[in-house]
């Protein structure tokens, strides 16, 4: 049987411990998908990527607005 290690660090006198998994949440997934999407989306127009186009209701409203095109 083949068992997946978990992730090691070194503590402060350099032993490796065992660290427990990332928790990377399904919104945060959601929001990281929808700003690639968005970021290629600019970059194939030939626009400009600016902070304001990142804030979450700009990326909310362009992911409706790219699922009804689809």
């Amino acid at each position: 049987m083949t068992r997946t290690s978990l992730p090691r660090t070194a503590n402060a006198v350099d032993n490796l411990v065992n660290v427990s998994p990332f928790n990377f949440p399904a919104k945060s997934q959601k929001r990281l998908i929808i700003t690639i999407a968005i970021a290629k989306y600019y970059e194939e127009t030939n626009r400009e990527v600016t902070p304001e186009m990142m804030m979450w209701m700009v990326l909310k409203s362009f992911a409706m607005q790219m699922e009804s095109l689809k």
